[in-house]
């Protein structure tokens, strides 16, 4: 279930790299970390119910030259969008099952926030 709504909160955060329970230590934690967004709360469980459970973790080799990538390019990158933020990472790994969930995401999120 989504966080409730506390306050006149309308948003969660949102890391495009999830379940933490599959990227708890190295780089995968690294990039975790570093993709948060503040998404609608009705927007953020809905992807997670019905959309997409989780991102598959590729290997620590991919993980590793996407983070050596966004350190190379965190000035540009910290300043994307959620959109561009998703489209840049399912480009950043090789793996075809990391690649198709950050694409069923990414269409997700431009079909919800109008971009």
């Amino acid at each position: 279930m989504g966080k409730r709504r506390k306050h006149g909160k309308t948003t969660n955060r949102h890391h495009l790299i999830f379940q933490g329970q599959h990227y708890k230590t190295g780089y995968g934690k690294l990039l975790r970390d570093a993709f948060v967004y503040e998404l609608d709360i009705k927007i953020h469980d809905e992807l997670h119910h019905d959309v997409l459970h989780d991102v598959p973790k590729p290997p620590e080799s991919q993980l590793k030259a996407a983070w050596d990538a966004f350190r190379d390019q965190k000035g540009i990158i910290i300043a994307y969008d959620i959109i561009k933020a998703c489209e840049w990472l399912k480009n950043a790994c090789s793996d075809k099952a990391w690649r198709a969930c950050m694409q069923r995401q990414l269409e997700f999120l431009q079909s919800r926030l109008g971009k």
